[in-house]
């Protein structure tokens, strides 16, 4: 049972990578599978979830969500560019901007 785990659980990182478009689908199909054939007790799955790192994720997608919707980072392109000779010294600037 532990090898067909671990199976389904790269199965659906494969997928994850392939079709990121369906990435939510695949993470509760395979926790839907995985609760059914019972490698996950159903009394052991809200005591197994790390609240902490779900609640850290949300946080940073709402601050991300805001961060391009302000246009931020059209402007900090824009400011690169304009201080760019080319497209190296932007590449270059992306990577020292502290």
């Amino acid at each position: 049972m532990k090898i067909f785990a671990l199976v389904l659980f790269v199965l659906m990182y494969v997928l994850m990578i392939v079709k990121p478009k369906y990435r939510p689908v695949y993470a509760i199909a395979v926790a839907v599978i995985f609760i059914v054939l019972g490698i996950m007790p159903l009394s052991n799955l809200v005591s197994t979830i790390n609240w902490n790192v779900l609640m850290m994720i949300a946080g940073t997608m709402i601050i991300v969500y805001y961060f391009i919707a302000s246009k931020m980072p059209n402007l900090l392109a824009d400011i690169l560019l304009a201080k760019s000779k080319n497209v190296l010294w932007v590449t270059i600037f992306s990577c020292y901007i502290r």
